[in-house]
């Protein structure tokens, strides 16, 4: 379980502590806050494994690590420190934190000339019991598994940004990747996008709305890869739809997403990241795209902006 949370560390426990007290028994302040403090700071054990793109264990892995754990400088005054820990991959690609004691361990980084690590890493590790249905339990038989990228041949790629604005409910917005124009005779991908209610009441700020990205003589993948340096042979839709409903928890008037795009008869495969944005007014969307695009009918997405190609001749 990987949970990425920010709140006060010790606020909730020292205040249930301070609760719970008994006025025939009452401890004093400073020693409900050292209690709450060692009960934070729990023991800590971390079993890791780093991989490459095809599964293979990478050794050599230097592993950048920061525990949290909580102090008590003087009586009844506690603050939050961290640790920074470093640890490096054996034959197995295998790590281990153990005998530390604090809340939380996050994966800051990770390094090996010839590999890439995702950015950001984006794992943290609970072990405050108090932090309630996320504490982790460590698995030395089941190690997490982290992946790097393998660095290969990078390929002349064309790099673009481009954006533009859509009306609700129209046939939205067509885009060249190779030339970082819109509506042109030459096309990868059209985006449209979806409004309702087109017109909101007073007292409303939310709105279903999804957008629909259409691969231009191939298809598109949405992913969640971290890294998108190899384009699948495989698995291309016609089309992809987000729908965004008002009630959802995570709703917002922005998305963003990635995918991969094959166009032009599979002519040219691209990495793509879109950003729509929406208002609850008759302002069309905003649609911004950052590209990648291999135009010689290779897979390979992997980039060197020393080898960028600025416009393709046509």
């Amino acid at each position: 379980m990987t949970i990425r949370l920010e709140v006060p560390l010790l606020a909730a426990l020292i205040l249930v502590a301070i609760a719970t007290s008994t006025c025939s028994a009452a401890p004093s302040r400073s020693d409900v806050i050292q209690d709450a403090a060692s009960q934070a700071n729990q023991p800590v054990a971390f079993y890791g494994r780093v991989v490459d793109q095809g599964g293979q264990p990478v050794p050599g892995v230097t592993v950048h690590l920061s525990l949290r754990w909580t102090a008590q400088p003087i009586p009844g005054l506690t603050t939050d420190k961290f640790k920074a820990i470093a640890r490096t991959t054996d034959a197995n690609g295998l790590f281990s934190v153990v005998g530390e004691r604090g809340s939380l361990l996050e994966i800051a980084g990770m390094e090996k000339r010839g590999y890439e690590a995702p950015k950001p890493i984006g794992r943290a590790y609970w072990y405050w019991a108090a932090v309630a249905g996320h504490k982790y339990l460590p698995d030395p038989q089941k190690p997490e598994t982290i992946q790097l990228w393998k660095r290969g041949s990078v390929e002349k790629l064309v790099s673009s940004t481009v954006s533009d604005a859509a009306p609700y409910d129209g046939p939205g917005v067509a885009f060249d990747l190779l030339d970082a124009k819109m509506g042109g005779p030459i096309s990868d991908l059209r985006v449209a996008v979806s409004r309702s209610p087109r017109v909101l009441a007073a007292n409303e700020d939310r709105y279903d709305w999804s957008f629909t990205v259409n691969g231009i003589d191939g298809g598109v993948i949405l992913t969640s890869d971290s890294f998108l340096y190899l384009a699948p042979l495989e698995g291309y839709q016609r089309s992809a739809t987000v729908t965004i409903r008002r009630g959802d928890p995570s709703w917002s008037p922005m998305r963003t997403v990635r995918l991969y795009v094959r166009s032009r008869n599979g002519a040219v495969y691209s990495r793509v990241t879109l950003t729509v944005s929406t208002s609850p007014d008759e302002r069309p969307s905003a649609i911004s795209i950052q590209s990648y695009s291999n135009p010689h009918g290779s897979r390979n997405l992997e980039y060197d902006p020393n080898q960028d190609i600025h416009l393709l001749p046509r």
